[in-house]
């Protein structure tokens, strides 16, 4: 349905200080939020949009930086390689979110989204949809393939997650394109998603015009 944020939204939102789990991260405004479920990265363009494959459980994690070559480096410049721990705990946060996408499961999807994001979806809807609650809301948003490219992710690998305070960007391999970006923010102690949908950082070969 709406299409992929751009890499330079996404650094602009970072710079910004979006995702921190505030309400200008996850979700900059109603608007945002239709197109791509703000997230520190994403949110300046928008925060609810695309269906981008996400990794899942069945991906590896790499950690391989060669394999993040040629990726906007001002995104790789992003805070600091995490910590194994603070990894662990965000590659399973962004993975129990898209898992929940692949089985159509909202209301389990919704609790995983950070809350301002979900606030940011409710401002999109007519007052009758909003009234529903985000479970109702977050379908209706995402691309009716949204479930088929988050379970096609399930093969990825996490290359690298970077973290700078409350906010953390996770790179991944998945179908579509050579790599992807998420983000996360904490909200307390857990790691919630701070964009629907991950984003296009490293376009196929095909889609750059590469034989």
């Amino acid at each position: 349905m709406l299409g992929l944020l751009s890499i330079a939204s996404i650094v602009a939102c970072l710079a910004a200080g979006c995702g921190s789990g505030g309400t200008g991260s996850t979700a900059t405004s109603a608007t945002s939020s239709a197109q791509s479920t703000s997230s520190p990265v994403q949110s300046t363009a928008g925060a609810a949009q695309s269906t981008s494959p996400a990794v899942s459980s069945g991906g590896s994690e790499s950690g391989d930086e060669s394999s993040t070559q040629g990726a906007d480096p001002r995104v790789e410049a992003f805070g600091r390689e995490a910590a194994s721990g603070d990894r662990a705990a965000i590659v399973a946060a962004m993975k129990g979110y898209l898992q929940a996408l692949a089985v159509q499961d909202y209301r389990r999807a919704c609790s995983s989204l950070a809350t301002s994001v979900q606030r940011s979806l409710e401002r999109i809807v007519a007052k009758q949809v909003r009234a529903r609650g985000c479970a109702a809301i977050l379908p209706m948003i995402l691309s009716g393939a949204a479930a088929t490219t988050s379970r096609e992710a399930a093969a990825g690998a996490v290359s690298r997650v970077r973290v700078s305070g409350n906010r953390a960007l996770v790179l991944y391999h998945a179908p579509g394109a050579q790599l992807y970006v998420m983000t996360m923010t904490r909200e307390g102690s857990a790691w919630k998603a701070a964009t629907i949908a991950g984003s296009i950082l490293i376009p196929s070969a095909g889609a750059t015009g590469a034989g």
